[in-house]
Order: structure tokens, then sequence, then C-alpha cells
């Protein structure tokens, strides 16, 4: 039987809720990249929050309101994006 390939595991920023497939930018364009990233590879902290990661340092590893309200937005957005089936009748 042929199994499904397996979804790359995404490291999300706890600071402002960017992930590998959707980075933030600088005011000159620049993509962010990972200042600190947890062993398993899920959470980290991107270039463009420092302070997230003073809170990351001080050992609080969840999500701000700031990167919930990304994260819920970009759901939103795919969501939306996807064709609609058509219901045969």
């Amino acid at each position: 039987m042929r199994r499904a390939p397996k979804k790359p595991v995404l490291c999300q920023c706890i600071g402002c809720g960017c992930d590998d497939l959707h980075a933030c930018e600088d005011l000159i364009g620049t993509p962010c990249g990972w200042a600190v990233r947890s062993q398993s590879g899920r959470l980290g902290v991107c270039t463009q929050c420092p302070t997230a990661l003073v809170l990351w340092k001080r050992g609080k590893r969840y999500f701000t309101v700031r990167a919930k309200e990304a994260i819920a937005a970009r759901k939103i957005l795919e969501k939306a994006s996807r064709p609609r089936r058509r219901l045969n009748i």
C-alpha cells in the first residue's frame, strides 16, 4: 500500500508567527532567519523579533498574541484560496 508523503515540520516564531515558508521582512525587504530554534524544530524566534528572544532566553516558549493573530489570519487566507469542490447533483 502506498503511503502519503509526510508533511515537513515547520518551525514557527513565537514573536510574530512567521514560519519556514512564510518569512517576515524588514523595512528594506530582507527576509528573516532563525535567531534560535527549539530542539524539536517546531518553535523558534526569528531575527525580526528581539523582544521574543528575551522571552525565549527567560524560558518562555509560547506564542505571543501577535503571533497567534498572524497564524490565524494565514489559515483563513489559505482556506479562502483553496479551490472549492463542485457538488454533482
